[in-house]
């Protein structure tokens, strides 16, 4: 009978779910303390009749922050940039040749053209930032508090269930008491 009761009670099946949850508030509030990553890639493209510098971009980037529970603030950037355009604003073209020398004829009968345009080198940069606070928010106090909080949240919960399956098992023991009683 009391086994029964405890698995089938509504209220020890709610509170069985709020200690879930509390186990989950604790690891969300260790979660401040986890690295987070961001990345990025944009490409930017511009043509027309005679184009000019910055014909193409490429650009990637990539970013880590990271916040310790003493209060220190670590964030590493990076990002990288290349492009490619004619530098004078008019493209050059040369005809392609084939293995003796003579112009390579298009399906329109008209001779194929190079194009010829510069490359640039990456640009890029690189960042490193590390903050430490020294007096307010200092200190693994201070930023532990939180979790600190949901760990004791998780202890009165898990003692609430307890405390709630013990009223259950003496009231299903006593009711059980009683039945024999009046036999």
């Amino acid at each position: 009978c009391v086994e029964i009761a405890v698995q089938n009670n509504l209220n020890l099946k709610i509170e069985r779910l709020s200690d879930r949850e509390s186990d989950w508030n604790v690891q969300s509030a260790w979660a401040q303390f986890y690295p987070t990553f961001k990345t990025g890639f944009n490409h930017a493209n511009s043509s027309s009749r005679n184009p000019g510098p910055g014909d193409q971009a490429n650009t990637a980037s990539m970013e880590v922050d990271e916040t310790t529970p003493w209060g220190t603030q670590l964030a590493f950037s990076t990002n990288e940039t290349r492009s490619v355009f004619d530098p004078s604003g008019n493209r050059s073209f040369s005809p392609v040749l084939d293995i003796n020398g003579n112009p390579v004829l298009g399906p329109t009968g008209k001779p194929l053209f190079n194009s010829h345009v510069i490359s640039n080198p990456a640009t890029g940069s690189t960042g490193l930032t590390l903050t430490q606070p020294l007096w307010k928010g200092a200190g693994a106090d201070f930023n532990l508090a939180n979790v600190r909080t949901q760990r004791i949240k998780r202890l009165i919960t898990r003692s609430t269930l307890d405390l709630d399956a013990q009223k259950l098992i003496f009231s299903v023991k006593q009711a059980y008491a009683n039945v024999i009683r009046d036999i």
